[in-house]
């Protein structure tokens, strides 16, 4: 009621915040949207919008939000990095790296954070060495932070996929058993790993050992289900 009489733009970031409080981002982004009209520019309301609009699933509108503290805020790398993310979300993923790539990694708060959405980003990308070594800094930023470790097993499985499934392409059969037999080492619950050392067994006329491997495979995947 208060705004209706006398319209302020922090008026309209708090009505806006208390609706997202109460998980009505809908009400919330129009508050924010009114607010904004007011002053464009207004910084709290534009990092809670860019946020609220993440939050109705609004990504392309997020970015733009972010797009536009990282012009008015340029000395404030977490808008940096938040635009990052929302590129990443976008599966933008070289816009998002390159972006990502302009903040300092020695001086930003969020390190641990920063590489692990790098790493993701690396993996998207098909780089699993790079994300992998992404994975390890994380790791070894914040102890505490388990994903980093499964995100860089994850990596490295990825990795011994790629190289056995290029060397079956080419028809390196053993080549190929020995890639996927290291994946199945990383990942001994990943019904994948063995479907495709089944399939390279069989491709090199080992029988007994593609058929030991389907059956491990078959088991795993109905393990999944």
């Amino acid at each position: 009621e208060a705004n209706s009489i006398l319209p302020t733009e922090e008026g309209y970031y708090l009505l806006g915040l208390s609706h997202y409080k109460i998980d009505d981002p809908q009400n919330a982004k129009i508050a924010f949207e009114t607010g904004l009209a007011i002053n464009s520019k207004n910084e709290q309301i534009l990092s809670v919008y860019a946020t609220t609009l993440t939050a109705l699933g609004e990504e392309e509108n997020a970015r733009n939000v972010y797009r536009r503290l990282v012009e008015y805020f340029p000395e404030k790398e977490i808008y940096i990095f938040k635009l990052a993310i929302s590129l990443k979300s976008l599966k933008l993923f070289s816009e998002s790296l390159l972006t990502f790539k302009k903040i300092d990694e020695d001086s930003f708060n969020l390190k641990s954070q920063l590489c692990m959405h790098m790493g993701d980003v690396y993996f998207e990308m098909i780089q699993y060495s790079l994300a992998e070594e992404y994975y390890e800094k994380a790791k070894n930023l914040d102890p505490n932070l388990l994903e980093a470790q499964d995100a860089k097993l994850g990596a490295k499985f990825a990795q011994a996929m790629f190289k056995g499934r290029a060397s079956f392409d080419n028809k390196k059969y053993s080549e190929a058993i020995t890639h996927f037999a290291n994946a199945t080492s990383l990942s001994p619950g990943n019904f994948l790993g063995f479907l495709f050392l089944g399939k390279a067994y069989f491709e090199n006329n080992q029988l007994e050992e593609a058929e030991e491997n389907f059956k491990k495979s078959l088991f795993l995947e109905k393990k999944e289900k």
